[in-house]
């Protein structure tokens, strides 16, 4: 995608969602970065994209995907675009591709990472359903996480070692609104050393309770941290204070390390 295709992308998104659109446009006057486009005609017919999700092993989210509803193509519909990312995905080595989209909204085609339906399509295209997180984007309306892989398996030995996490705590740094989302939240945090387990368990008591009021009084409904499934101490810490599991995301860090989904219902 260059420049010149800014425009049409933009009309392709606005036949779906005009607020998706005004979202675009800003996002793209940012970067169109891992952005490609679909035509006919030497006219947009398509978009789609990934994004690199830092601090993985080639992990990717899919982005901005739309095909236009008078597209010629539309018998294939998203097959022709996952085969139009996945396969530049695969230029670049990268490992597993995931996708966040909502089931319960009607959508021709299914905009990922966005609000979006069509689950089907993916299923069909050889995605797996990952998680599910009930209520996600506003009461009702749940997000489902689906995954595609792109290179075989591998051991993730060294990645487990850096993740060490029998010994380390957590310390939280800030609370974001999630994108797309009525009122839920992610918790950002970084590792910390800790040795007294029952310590590290009231400090993080302690720690936790002015950020959850933070978010209530954003009215704020919900919040979520994603935490690596070798930090096992870590994730005990915040389940003990009233976070459970909400799912994971096989491989999402590497080949072994999911990415574990805790919540917390305010």
């Amino acid at each position: 995608m260059n420049g010149d295709d800014v425009d049409g992308v933009i009309q392709v998104i606005r036949r779906h969602n005009s607020e998706d659109a005004e979202a675009a446009g800003e996002s793209f006057q940012r970067s169109i970065e891992g952005l490609f486009v679909l035509k006919e005609r030497n006219a947009v017919m398509g978009v789609t994209g990934a994004k690199l999700v830092p601090e993985t092993d080639r992990s990717y989210w899919l982005s901005w995907t739309y095909l236009s509803p008078s597209s010629s193509m539309r018998i294939d519909r998203g097959r022709i675009l996952f085969e139009l990312i996945c396969g530049e995905l695969t230029k670049l080595n990268a490992r597993k591709l995931f996708a966040a989209i909502s089931p319960d909204v009607d959508s021709p085609l299914g905009r990922a990472h966005l609000v979006g339906g069509a689950e089907a399509e993916y299923l069909d295209f050889g995605f797996e359903r990952e998680a599910i997180h009930e209520d996600y984007y506003l009461p009702g309306e749940s997000m489902t996480v689906l995954s595609y892989r792109l290179q075989p398996w591998q051991s993730a030995a060294s990645e487990t070692e850096n993740h060490g996490l029998q010994i380390h705590g957590l310390q939280i740094t800030d609370a974001d609104e999630i994108e797309e989302t009525d009122d839920a939240y992610f918790l950002d945090w970084q590792f910390i050393e800790t040795s007294d387990p029952e310590l590290a368990i009231q400090e993080m008591s302690e720690q936790i309770e002015p950020w959850l009021a933070k978010i209530r009084d954003w009215e704020g409904r919900m919040s979520f941290i994603g935490i690596p499934s070798t930090a096992e101490f870590a994730i005990q810490l915040m389940t003990s204070i009233g976070f459970y599991e909400d799912g994971r995301l096989k491989d999402f860090h590497a080949d072994g390390v999911d990415e574990v989904r805790l919540r917390f219902d305010l």
